[in-house]
């Protein structure tokens, strides 16, 4: 019985672990993503006028 939830923590705690570093990444892509987009947007708003 211990043996199985000992098993079954080390399958879960990667995962876990996995998750949260793809969310991190993605959240950062996101931030750094828009912060293109609002340069380029003010960068094409000076070029229209």
């Amino acid at each position: 019985m211990f043996a199985v939830e000992e098993r079954h923590s080390n399958q879960v705690r990667p995962r876990l672990a996995l998750m949260i570093e793809t969310e991190t990444r993605g959240h950062w892509l996101t931030v750094c993503a828009s912060r293109e987009v609002s340069v380029a947007l003010l960068t094409a708003r000076r070029l229209i006028r």
